[in-house]
């Protein structure tokens, strides 16, 4: 259970206490981002606590089981550091009688605010008996603050038996109870319809109700009701018709900017995708012109501020000059991408048109954003090809500056493009892998190994004129093991290049490969998708990423029981026989996963309550939620945690299909951070052993980039991050962590090196996120306070702290 812990000292320490801690936990990136707490029930109630009663989701709706009908059932959500928010639910029910509750400030059913929903006839004839009571309740005593009847305000929805065809009855009913200092306001369908003022209770979680009623919540929203804040407005560009508005503010919104030669405006310009960073071109202006303007902020839970009235004066003549464009060159050519650099006189947009004829510009890339100092991708280009190309800027008054032609070649690739991958369990367990003949190829050569170490090939294979495909063919494997396999492709100079794919025979995998496996195997494509009957979006089978996962991912038709925490391996009694072939190779045994359980997902749930996390990277969530984050790309900030945002469901070369890159920058080339690690079955220890090759700590920095620092942070308050692109947040400033990426073995001051724990994740000897934190889930006990005010295990590995102890030894060795 999550619950806010503070001290029960006397009355006034404990007030104290309480308002000192509600200033501490409301301070991190997730309470300035719109939203504290959403919940829409795709994956269980694991973030409710049934106070009383039976609670339940049903269809993806939650629900007390029992009616009761002699005392309100509860269930409460949420941190009691909670001071000022607004808790919204959309509220379905078929009874004609009984209440439901939406609550706030909630700390027990004796202290809370209360909205009571009642109404004691059914449809039409009796909608006007709909009635709102608003209520406190203080140390057990209940005072009614506000009653609202539909008969005298007709934004009362009615919510019950045939509500749908009740008219001018808002249907379906979404209901939100704001708090904010001692102002409480009521809305139904953000329409206001009721407000009040009361100062009993000042802090609290979040609560739902039932008292002879059945009642079904959904979409349940908890959103922060403190303004955002404008900074660094300026007049970055003025022109004789136009100029540039500059600002930021401390957290994601969208923006309107009205402007005008008088303070009455008359003009405006909008954007609704929310960002920190914005820049808006005002055109169509006069010249020597004085100009007003103010800017109008929202986040995303609709809090809104408004900046003084600003001016500024355009030029007095319009500027014809475009900007000089020079210093244009070509860079880090690759086989399949290059970057184009170029400077400008002055601020322009990036322009690159491309091909691969000299005057013929096939392509063209561009963008808006207007800077002096040019650097553009290009990706997906042929190798050995030299491509033509030249730049353009064009300034803020339109003036368009274009370089002269230039041209780069790009680099040899002899990769082999792997078409398929097949296993099977006849006569001998055994693997195929099938590539495309690498045109300078004289030959290839094949590597196959079970723990990434790939000693002597093979097999070599001739490369022969006008063959278009090879295979390799490889029995009498251990069943359910982790196999990878290497194909190299040899020139006549020497020069080499390698794929490299993963089977789990006599499994398929029908993920494929980054390498053109599914272009050859387009079948694969109807495992996930509907092409005109799908019920997600991307045309997959199920309604979202995660859903569509399960179905496989249950332990049912994978490897990876990621419900449990489980997965497949071979038994450690197999035997060979005097030809070294293994016997009894479909024995297999259930290991438990590095990753950990998820307990449920998307209505599967695991079969055995020893399951069940006590904490778990919670899907469904927005990815700025993650603590310890400063996510600028609004794009990522405002999407929902799921599988895909850590696995590549059309697949990596990486375990368990990692993505091998991660970007939560907002620019238009920011730093990938590139992780590898691999898998080995160790059927002895009854585990897949996972080795991180690189990247680990980055990975998982990409959402929680505080915490990626180096030796010293546990020394010295920090004021940075090694997170590449990122900066620290506000969050983690002047505070103390542990260091990742450096040595696991500590030694203490006496140089004893205290042992490696064998069991726990590394990346070369160094400690990474993984060595301390399962990924999905931990059945571990023994919880923490999380900085923004939640109890949890916080995926801990270990209970509490004990696990310190691995590594430090302190008992034996205090020094």
């Amino acid at each position: 259970m999550r619950k806010f812990r503070y001290k029960k000292l006397l009355i006034l320490i404990a007030v104290a206490t309480v308002a000192a801690n509600v200033a501490y936990f409301a301070s991190p990136a997730r309470s300035q981002q719109g939203t504290y707490f959403s919940d829409e029930f795709n994956m269980g109630a694991y973030d409710w606590t049934s106070v009383k009663g039976n609670w339940a989701v049903v269809n993806g709706q939650y629900t007390e089981l029992t009616k009761p009908d002699t005392e309100t059932n509860w269930a409460a959500a949420g941190s009691l550091s909670w001071t000022d928010y607004a808790v919204e639910a959309k509220v379905y029910s078929n009874d004609r009688t009984g209440q439901f509750y939406i609550a706030g400030r909630w700390q027990d059913e004796n202290n809370h605010y209360g909205l009571e929903y009642s109404c004691d006839e059914t449809g039409a004839a009796g909608a006007n008996s709909a009635r709102f009571v608003l209520y406190s309740k203080k140390n057990g005593v209940r005072y009614n603050l506000l009653t609202m009847e539909r008969a005298t305000n007709p934004k009362v929805p009615y919510i019950g038996e045939d509500a749908a065809t009740v008219p001018n009855n808002p249907y379906p009913a979404v209901i939100k109870v704001k708090f904010k200092g001692s102002n409480i306001e009521i809305y139904c369908n953000n329409q206001l319809i009721g407000f009040t003022a009361d100062t009993s209770l000042n802090y609290g979680k979040i609560a739902l109700g039932e008292f002879n009623r059945q009642v079904y919540f959904d979409d349940i929203f908890v959103w922060d009701v403190t303004p955002p804040v404008i900074s660094s407005v300026t007049e970055k560009e003025i022109a004789g018709t136009a100029a540039t508005i500059s600002f930021s503010t401390n957290e994601s919104t969208s923006y309107r900017i009205d402007y005008g030669p008088t303070e009455a405006y008359g003009f405006y310009r909008t954007q609704t995708a929310r960002d920190f960073k914005h820049e808006v071109d005002l055109t169509g202006l006069s010249l020597n012109t004085q100009y007003h303007y103010r800017i109008t902020v929202t986040d995303a839970a609709g809090n809104t501020t408004v900046s003084a009235d600003r001016v500024f004066t355009t030029a007095a003549e319009l500027d014809t000059v475009a900007p000089s464009v020079y210093n244009v060159s070509s860079g880090d050519i690759a086989a399949d991408t290059v970057t184009i650099y170029w400077n400008t006189s002055e601020p322009g947009n990036s322009i690159v048109d491309y091909g691969t004829e000299p005057g013929v510009y096939k392509w063209s890339i561009s963008y808006d954003a207007r800077t002096t100092a040019h650097a553009v991708y290009l990706k997906r280009l042929e190798n050995l090809t030299t491509y033509y190309f030249r730049v353009k800027s064009r300034d803020l008054s339109g003036n368009l500056g274009i370089s002269g032609e230039y041209s780069f070649t790009t680099l040899n690739d002899l990769r082999p493009k792997i078409t398929a991958v097949k296993t099977g369990s006849t006569p001998t367990v055994n693997l195929s892998v099938y590539w495309k003949d690498v045109p300078e190829a004289v030959s290839y050569k094949v590597y196959v190994s079970t723990s990434n170490d790939w000693g002597a090939p093979v097999a070599t294979i001739a490369d022969e004129a006008g063959k278009t495909q090879y295979t390799y063919y490889q029995g009498s494997l251990t069943a359910y093991t982790n196999y990878f396999v290497r194909v190299y492709a040899i020139n006549g100079s020497g020069q080499v290049g390698y794929s490299t794919i993963r089977a789990f025979p006599p499994g398929n995998n029908p993920h494929g490969n980054p390498h053109g496996y599914y272009w050859d195997n387009p079948e694969l494509c109807g495992n996930c998708h509907y092409t005109h009957s799908a019920l997600g979006p991307k045309l997959i089978k199920e309604v979202n990423a995660d859903r569509l996962c399960v179905t496989c991912h249950d332990g049912t038709q994978s490897k990876y029981d990621v419900i449990n925490g489980k997965l497949l391996g071979p038994t450690s009694d197999q035997t060979k026989d005097p030809n070294g072939v293994w016997t009894d190779v479909y024995r297999t045994t259930w290991y438990n996963s590095i990753a950990g359980p998820y307990g449920s997902i998307g209505g599967a749930t695991a079969a055995g309550s020893a399951y069940i996390p006590t904490s778990r990277h919670d899907l469904n969530i927005y990815n700025y939620a993650a603590p310890g984050n400063n996510i600028e790309n609004v794009e990522v900030a405002d999407a929902n945690l799921s599988c895909s945002s850590c696995h590549d469901p059309h697949g990596s070369d990486n375990y368990r299909n990692l993505r091998t890159n991660m970007n939560v920058l907002n620019t238009e080339n920011p730093p990938l951070i590139t992780v590898e690690a691999y898998a080995v079955t160790d059927p002895a220890n009854k585990r897949e052993k996972t080795v991180y090759v690189r990247g680990a700590v980055e990975f998982c920095g990409a959402c929680h980039s505080d915490f990626n620092q180096g030796a010293g942070a546990s020394r010295n308050a920090i004021s940075t991050t090694q997170q590449p692109g990122m900066t620290l947040s506000n969050a983690s400033m002047h505070m103390y962590m542990h260091p990742v990426n450096v040595s696991a073995q500590y030694v203490t001051k006496t140089a004893y090196a205290v042992p490696l724990p064998d069991y726990l994740p590394y990346e070369n000897g160094k400690i990474i996120c993984q060595t301390c934190h399962y990924t999905h889930g931990t059945t571990n006990t023994g919880k923490h306070i999380r900085r923004d005010g939640f109890e949890s295990t916080c995926l801990k590995r270990f209970d509490k702290t004990t696990g310190c102890e691995d590594c430090h030894d302190k008992t034996n060795h205090p020094d």
